[in-house]
């Protein structure tokens, strides 16, 4: 899949509220046979409240796969 320049935009959910949280630059690339379209860490490394979700959207009219890997802990 070839991709435009643009942003993916990361927003933290909470019940009604929404708030942008972060962006990620996309930048226009062609695919080929020995590279992928887009590919990007984002290490956020913070809690997340209860009952609050990430959310993401495209500044273009794109799909992305978007994975998250995250830790359920307790103090």
């Amino acid at each position: 899949m070839n991709t435009t320049s643009g942003m993916i935009r990361f927003y933290l959910n909470s019940g009604g509220s929404s708030l942008l949280f972060t962006e990620q630059k996309v930048p226009a690339v062609t695919k080929s046979a020995s590279d992928h379209s887009f590919y990007a860490v984002l290490d956020l490394n913070f809690i997340l409240a209860d009952n609050v979700s990430i959310t993401a959207s495209t500044e273009n009219a794109e799909t992305f796969i978007i994975t998250a890997e995250g830790l359920d802990f307790y103090y």
